[in-house]
């Protein structure tokens, strides 16, 4: 069959979304972006459960522990209104953090931001789980969020190296079936972890959850280095491009 402009535009939005049996991952000289159509199936399911649950660090930290709120009142000794500066300091973080991961991930490759955030987010669930008041718990909370944005925003930017145009459209789909089961699963867990163990059982769950993910990101999970030519002068363009 001849190739017409409807196959072309096909072919060139396209790339493989199940590919080959090679386990390694080959990089281009000039852009240093793995190659997906040697990616075997496993390792690419891994990616998807991996950049999922990196995305899922959002309502991860906010619906798991909702159902603890009271018991961290009555045991940190603070009303209801103050523990909820918890829950808003996890989300300015978020919000803050993808602010300045997305920019670092673009000028120094996108593992090594990545990596930092998952760690910190790991170390931050395990503060969180000795906080001593609720002031020191909305501090960490903040730190938590700021740290967890990296796996947010990232996703997004690392699925946009591998994907273009269809593929990354089916691939982002997949990917929202893992962040689409956390607020479903999230509350249900926290109300049992903490009914079985305490409040504070619920961050060592999800400092376990940032640990496993830091495991995937380092052996397993493909990260293309800087993009060619982002940010040469640094924040001070990144700003200059910014638009409302």
């Amino acid at each position: 069959m001849p190739d017409g402009p409807e196959s072309s535009y096909i072919s060139s939005q396209e790339k493989p979304a199940t590919p080959a049996t090679d386990s390694d991952y080959s990089y281009t000289k000039e852009q240093h972006i793995p190659d997906v159509s040697v990616m075997s199936v496993p390792r690419w399911l891994l990616l998807v459960l991996v950049l999922g649950g990196l995305t899922a660090f959002g309502p991860l930290s906010i619906d798991m522990y909702l159902p603890a709120l009271p018991r961290i009142g009555e045991e940190l000794g603070g009303s209801a209104s103050y523990v909820q500066l918890t829950l808003t300091a996890c989300v300015a973080g978020l919000a803050v953090g993808q602010l300045l991961a997305g920019p670092l991930s673009d000028q120094f490759g996108r593992r090594m931001p990545l990596l930092v955030g998952t760690l910190g987010f790991a170390v931050a669930s395990i503060a969180c789980a000795f906080a001593p008041s609720v002031p020191t718990l909305v501090v960490l909370r903040f730190v938590q969020g700021l740290a967890g944005a990296a796996g947010i925003v990232i996703t997004g930017a690392v699925v946009r190296d591998l994907y273009e145009g269809v593929a990354a459209a089916r691939f982002f789909s997949r990917v929202m079936l893992v962040i689409g089961l956390a607020p479903i699963f999230a509350p249900v867990i926290g109300a049992q972890v903490s009914a079985l163990v305490g409040w504070r059982g619920v961050f060592w769950v999800l400092a376990a959850l940032g640990t496993i993910l830091l495991v995937g990101v380092a052996s397993s999970a493909p990260t293309p280095g800087p993009r060619a030519g982002a940010l040469p002068q640094g924040w001070a363009q990144c700003f200059a491009r910014w638009r409302p």
